[in-house]
């Protein structure tokens, strides 16, 4: 456990930042023509998807100085960057979707967000459900809470922007952890020992991981962090497994630091940016979608989960609750109507 105040750039307030224009860069003309020339050289050997990437690869060697230096402040720096300049108007989804799979492919593994399979997912609210399929959070309009996912590092590239709403909310969890080592360190135990963890239905062999996650751990003295968000999946009736009062007292108390004004950062993800954020250093959430009634026009962002190898972060292994992603590898022949 760690009993001292971290102090790293990681360890961020909203207070640090005059406006999100600190944790942003704007692509070059030259950063720009680099993913146009992958995207033909892709083109020129089959399909432009993913299974494409994966096949033939992605090529931006051009710019791979640019590409580590984003990887490192992802890593052991800010751990949060906006990238600005994505050219949303001028080439379809299916070649923005490319270029954000193609460049989180230079990071390490995107993986499944959902039983769906979907390695590059979108976030964009929709009227029916396939066969099977269960509703997610990502694909309605109401409000999210600050939660984690299952990955390293988490992308969102937003194509077009709700009419209102749709705010994107981060905090980080390092200045979480700080608060409670300041304020309450007691609750400080049980967020270390973490709970057994229901896994909502989408590891069907194995419902209930059969060890603790931790919502703070620590290794070779880097903390990570996760929280799922929602009590469902830790309740004794999911589980099987009781929590005790003091239990239910620190995940309270890790929530209402983690929403506190003084550490939660709220903005808007315009139209040709991608968030990319330390998913074991950060949480992550949005406000309401107030779509308007022209369906060709909701909100509509891109979001990849991308598993890095162990020099990204030093982690236990107890973080990995899914092992990598959620689901299956692929179901390409389902699609919402």
């Amino acid at each position: 456990m760690i009993d001292k105040r971290i102090i790293h750039p990681s360890a961020w307030k909203p207070a640090d930042f005059t406006s999100k224009d600190t944790f942003s860069i704007d692509l070059s003309r030259g950063q720009v023509e680099a993913f146009g020339r992958a995207l033909s050289k892709l083109a020129s050997c089959g399909p432009v998807t993913c299974d494409g990437i994966d096949a033939n690869g992605f090529d931006l060697q051009s710019i791979a100085g640019d590409i580590d230096r984003w990887y490192q402040e992802l890593s052991t720096g800010r751990g949060m960057l906006n990238l600005r300049g994505f050219p949303v108007d001028e080439h379809p989804v299916e070649h923005i979707t490319a270029m954000l799979y193609g460049l989180s492919s230079q990071w390490g593994t995107p993986v499944s967000q959902s039983v769906m399979g979907d390695r590059l997912g979108e976030v964009i609210a929709v009227d029916k459900l396939l066969h099977g399929e269960r509703r997610r959070s990502y694909k309605s309009t109401h409000e999210m809470r600050l939660h984690s996912d299952f990955c390293d590092v988490l992308g969102m590239l937003c194509i077009r922007s709700a009419e209102r709403g749709g705010a994107s909310r981060y905090t980080s969890m390092i200045s979480v952890h700080n608060k409670i080592l300041e304020t309450r360190p007691e609750l400080l135990e049980p967020l270390y020992r973490g709970f057994y963890f229901w896994r909502i239905g989408e590891w069907p062999e194995e419902p209930v991981t059969p060890y603790r996650v931790p919502v703070f751990s620590e290794t070779d003295g880097v903390l990570s962090a996760h929280y799922a968000g929602d009590l469902s999946f830790i309740d004794p009736n999911n589980t099987g497994h009781a929590l005790s009062e003091l239990d239910y007292e620190a995940i309270e108390y890790f929530v209402e630091v983690a929403e506190s004004e003084e550490l939660r950062y709220e903005f808007q993800i315009e139209p040709g940016e991608c968030l990319f954020a330390n998913n074991l250093t950060h949480l992550h959430a949005r406000s309401k979608i107030l779509n308007g009634p022209d369906v060709e026009r909701r909100r509509h962002m891109l979001r990849v989960w991308v598993d890095c190898d162990q020099s990204f972060r030093p982690a236990v292994p107890e973080l990995r609750v899914f092992e990598h992603g959620i689901g299956v590898s692929a179901h390409p022949e389902m699609m919402h109507a």
